[in-house]
């Protein structure tokens, strides 16, 4: 408001005017990369307010770093990261809008990502002595929640059991099954909630009885 005034004190009457600037902000609403059956899948996505667009950072395993300028569109915006290659890893992103006039925005974060089953075996071990056969067949797993071990062996056999993980440790008993000499061979491959596979691990064993 302004007034003006003369020598004598009298006054105009006043005039008004008003002026100002918000600045920007942003927000992430969705971030997740993950991965169901083996397949990765990504969103990216928020809302932006006195925003012409944002620029978008994620970092991600392997020294990864790529950097998206995006326009928002009626106060929002998204990133499409399905081009990109996405590993088993941990993720981050930064976000940050711009106006027109170049101010920007406080930056938003978020983290996702994932982690792949892995599958080991310790123990397996088909044998015989004093003609009794004996077995044992046992491992670890991470991020998993069953084992699917495939045993192979003589005369054709194979059999193929589902465990369950407990506490990371997995056993299948072999003890029901008729195990004649020869040699034999074992396959375990973790999975978890998600159906994700781990890469598979494998053993030998085996025995073979005196001729005379």
């Amino acid at each position: 408001e302004a007034v003006a005034r003369d020598a004598q004190n009298n006054t105009s009457a006043p005039d008004t005017a008003d002026s100002g600037y918000t600045l920007p902000t942003v927000a992430i609403d969705t971030f997740t990369i993950g991965s169901e059956g083996n397949e990765v899948s990504s969103e990216l996505n928020g809302s932006a307010t006195n925003a012409s667009h944002v620029s978008v950072t994620l970092t991600g395993p392997n020294g990864l770093e790529e950097t998206f300028d995006v326009e928002v569109v009626n106060g929002s915006w998204s990133v499409d990261l399905s081009e990109l290659e996405l590993p088993e890893g941990s993720y981050s992103v930064e976000v940050v809008a711009r106006d027109a006039q170049n101010n920007t925005s406080t930056p938003d974060t978020a983290d996702s990502g994932y982690t792949l089953p892995t599958v080991a075996i310790d123990t397996f071990e088909v044998g015989s002595e004093g003609n009794e056969v004996s077995s044992e067949l046992n491992g670890t797993a991470t991020n998993a929640s069953h084992v699917s071990v495939t045993l192979t062996g003589p005369n054709g056999l194979e059999q193929t059991f589902d465990v369950e993980v407990v506490n990371g440790a997995w056993s299948v008993d072999l003890s029901e099954l008729e195990l004649p000499e020869g040699s034999y061979s074992v396959e375990a491959v973790a999975r978890d909630a998600q159906n994700n596979t781990s890469a598979p691990d494998t053993a030998d064993s085996g025995y073979t009885l005196p001729t005379v």
